[in-house]
């Protein structure tokens, strides 16, 4: 009950922390007295969606690597027992099917962004 808790606690921070980085980050590298501090920093949308991307993949994995080990953990902690041995395993094959969603988004988007603009000429 507590490691449920924990994770969607976890998922809670991370996609919060993942969706305002961006802006924190803007704001940094922005001097309000010369410039507009919103989307002034991304020169079209293929930038903002790359950046992103590499925040929530910079902020993902450790969390990704958090819940490997965490797996492990609990294949370790099933010692032969069947019953456990399976969830571990649906907790593993859950933990790299999100990395793959994760990587293979920010991929996807890195790929398409780059053949977008060959073809419109940006």
């Amino acid at each position: 009950m507590i490691m449920k808790a924990w994770t969607y606690i976890l998922a809670l921070w991370s996609t919060t922390a993942a969706f305002l980085l961006p802006f924190i980050a803007a704001a940094a590298a922005c001097n309000p007295d010369t410039q507009f501090c919103g989307f002034s920093r991304f020169s079209n949308l293929k930038d903002f969606i790359i950046s992103s991307l590499k925040v929530v993949v910079t902020i993902s994995l450790p969390v990704i690597v958090f819940f490997i080990v965490l797996s492990g953990l609990y294949f370790v902690m099933a010692r032969g027992n069947p019953e456990q041995l399976k969830k571990a395993k649906m907790n593993f094959v859950y933990v790299i099917a999100g990395t793959a969603l994760i990587l293979g988004a920010w991929v996807l988007a890195t790929i398409l962004g780059a053949t977008f603009l060959q073809i419109v000429g940006g």
